[in-house]
């Protein structure tokens, strides 16, 4: 095989991943194309791996959005999807986090750890989605997670147990409630 038929099978392998990845966009997960995110982290390798040091691998599942503030000092902001954000300044060797007002520089052991702990108390405390929510399914869908399980219907199951233990029946829920202690 000659150096000319290897430098043609290289490009036209090479054209054909172009091709493919213009078309994947169209096909996979659409993403907002007003959202910087993922080309900021691409361009920064550094910034990527600092979120992962600060989150772990799966820190797209806590942010929300990394927008460039400045170039000199390189100044990110990176917003939670709880609402919160940090600050992250690239300070030539590391990053110093700007937390909640406070400065931690990176490089110094005892103070990645305070933004550690800054960081998972900020997410702890701070507003979250519901588990329904997270997981992709429709707001009010928790209450009929339970509905039809075979459950009796909370008049008749006081009315067999009153019969059984010779009590009195409890009252029924009030309208639009739920009672939900019904089927115990």
């Amino acid at each position: 095989m000659k150096l000319q038929d290897l430098r043609h099978i290289i490009e036209e392998a090479y054209l054909e991943v172009l091709i493919e990845a213009a078309e994947e966009p169209a096909t996979g997960p659409k993403r907002d194309q007003t959202d910087p995110t993922l080309d900021i982290l691409q361009k920064f390798p550094t910034l990527q791996k600092t979120l992962t040091h600060l989150l772990t691998s799966q820190y797209m599942e806590f942010v929300e959005k990394v927008g460039w503030m400045s170039p000199k000092p390189s100044t990110f902001k990176i917003e939670f999807k709880s609402g919160q954000d940090m600050i992250l300044k690239w300070m030539g060797k590391n990053f110093e986090a700007n937390i909640e007002g406070k400065r931690y520089y990176l490089a110094n052991l005892p103070e990645y750890q305070q933004a550690l702990d800054k960081i998972g108390m900020m997410l702890a405390h701070g507003p979250i989605q519901s588990g329904m929510d997270a997981l992709g399914g429709e707001e009010g869908a928790a209450g009929d997670v339970f509905a039809g399980a075979g459950a009796p219907e909370p008049a008749a199951a006081g009315a067999e147990a009153g019969a059984e233990a010779g009590a009195e029946t409890p009252a029924a829920p009030a309208a639009g409630e739920e009672d939900v202690f019904a089927g115990l």
